[in-house]
């Protein structure tokens, strides 16, 4: 079950990150005025990606020495920083305010980075230990075949 939570979160991320890529860029520019006035915004492009980057640098590293228990809460509080990262963007992009949309967009993939950072280093620890343990199972019986 813990490895289908991470799976989904997995998948949520890389929906996101479409979202990021694809839909948002067309939301952000469909307003002809913003497209004249040449509004540039903090959380796209590059500096995006060094925020999401980051993050995802930063919790990759600390996956493992967090207790699983406070890597699954920081899951958590990953997942609703890009979720309201995102809300923030659009907020701020109705009412005309760059610097909310810009905070909005830079949260946002610093959230998808850190439920990165931390979602794909707890799904292969997982991983291991059931391979591991299958490992062992395994030889157990085997082991008990043999002296029979």
């Amino acid at each position: 079950a813990r490895q289908q939570l991470l799976l989904v979160a997995i998948g949520v991320s890389a929906a996101i990150l479409a979202l990021h890529e694809v839909s948002l860029p067309l939301y952000l520019r469909a307003d002809p005025a913003g497209m004249a006035t040449g509004i540039e915004y903090l959380g796209e492009g590059p500096s995006g990606g060094a925020a999401m980057g980051t993050a995802l640098l930063a919790c990759g590293l600390l996956a493992d020495a967090l207790p699983r228990h406070a890597a699954a809460s920081g899951l958590v509080a990953a997942a609703a920083s890009s979720a309201l990262g995102l809300r923030a963007a659009a907020a701020g992009r109705r009412a005309a305010q760059p610097g909310v949309t810009s905070v909005g967009l830079v949260a946002s993939q610093g959230g998808l980075g850190a439920l990165l950072g931390l979602a794909v280093p707890m799904l292969a620890k997982s991983a291991l230990a059931q391979a591991q343990g299958a490992l062992r199972g395994s030889s157990v019986d085997e082991w008990a075949a043999v002296v029979e």
